[in-house]
């Protein structure tokens, strides 16, 4: 393996995961507000439901950026899915 692969793959891997480390809360957060604004139920079980989702996101979003091939991509799907959560959610609240 050349030194300039080497270098791309040790930079890959870091971005990978700062992706995973300082990526992943804020989306997983984001769900949880997201669902917290649209679920159809009693405010008490939407705050309930709303942060007990935010735990198993925050792992899977963890899992999915160190699998990512590159952290280009990593960040890239941290930053679609906290988008889309972020705009559920503004219009989620923006209903009621």
């Amino acid at each position: 393996m050349s030194r300039v692969t080497q270098r791309q793959r040790l930079q890959h891997s870091k971005a990978r995961t700062l992706a995973a480390l300082l990526g992943s809360i804020p989306v997983a957060i984001a769900v949880g507000v997201a669902l917290t604004a649209v679920l159809p139920l009693p405010l008490g079980q939407r705050y309930l439901i709303g942060l007990y989702s935010v735990f198993p996101v925050w792992t899977a979003a963890s899992a999915a950026t160190l699998l990512a091939s590159s952290g280009r991509r990593a960040w890239l799907a941290l930053l679609g899915i906290g988008v889309g959560a972020v705009i559920v959610a503004s219009i989620g609240l923006g209903l009621r």
